[in-house]
């Protein structure tokens, strides 16, 4: 009776001693797994945190040849001084967010004209500037029937502007990025800047709409008769504000395509 109950008791600690050896062994693999998942976290939250960080790092020094295209917004009509015209404030931008060293080439820009006056004629400057990145802003002017030299009507816009992107990328072997912008305060533009979007989704482009920065507004207009580094300002063309407005939408695109 004694040997039995020495028995019965020696199972019984056995018993438990197995159940607290399962115990333990499985607590490692809980807290190992919530330790792995807690990880995960941290490294998603510091992937979000970090992301724009090393994109820039991942850049950085790196050479970007900009050569803009365009009418006298690109040129600078009517910034206060030449760093604040868009193409200077998104070239900032690029550099400060994106990490790269931005070389602004002088590409193809001049007041009052469009793709027939400007664009297509320094077609081959373009090419010889190497360009990695490039706005292409026209419209404003071609619209215009009084503008002879720079008139284009919608069928032969859509023709020149489609003709412009091609002739880029069939001769530019490092394929640039690409990014095309609608008119500027032409209460008529409407139908240009629809072909401007219909390109940009056949070439798959990215194309900036910029009627919100003009529309119903003011404020991002220069007061007629300011002194700037190009003259004497008009109530139509963008001040500096307008200028930065631009520059910060072309560079929501800008940001997508040169990561």
């Amino acid at each position: 009776m004694k040997k039995r109950l020495m028995l019965i008791a020696l199972a019984f600690l056995l018993i438990i001693g197995v159940l607290l050896y399962l115990q333990h062994s499985k607590k490692p693999a809980v807290n190992a797994n919530i330790s792995e998942k807690a990880n995960g976290l941290e490294e998603k939250k510091l992937t979000e945190e970090e992301k724009e960080k090393r994109i820039y790092y991942s850049h950085k020094g790196e050479e970007l040849n900009y050569s803009p295209m365009g009418d006298s917004l690109a040129e600078g009509y009517y910034a206060s001084e030449h760093n604040k015209r868009y193409v200077e404030v998104l070239s900032q931008l690029i550099e400060e967010k994106l990490g790269y060293d931005v070389q602004l080439k002088s590409g193809a820009v001049k007041r009052g004209t469009g793709l027939k006056d400007t664009a297509i004629p320094n077609l081959d400057k373009i090419v010889s500037e190497q360009p990695d990145f490039i706005t292409m802003e026209f419209g404003t002017n071609d619209l215009k029937q009084k503008k002879k030299n720079a008139y284009s009507n919608p069928e032969d816009f859509k023709k020149r502007l489609t003709y412009v992107i091609d002739y880029l990328n069939d001769h530019l072997s490092n394929k640039p990025k690409i990014i095309l912008v609608t008119t500027w305060a032409r209460e008529n533009s409407l139908a240009y800047d629809a072909i401007i979007e219909e390109v940009g989704q056949e070439k798959n482009l990215p194309v900036v709409n910029i009627e919100s920065v003009w529309q119903n507004r003011t404020d991002t207009r220069g007061t007629k008769g300011i002194q700037t580094y190009l003259g004497v300002s008009d109530d139509w063309h963008p001040n500096d504000k307008g200028h930065k407005e631009i520059a910060n939408a072309i560079f929501q695109k800008a940001y997508e395509v040169l990561q």
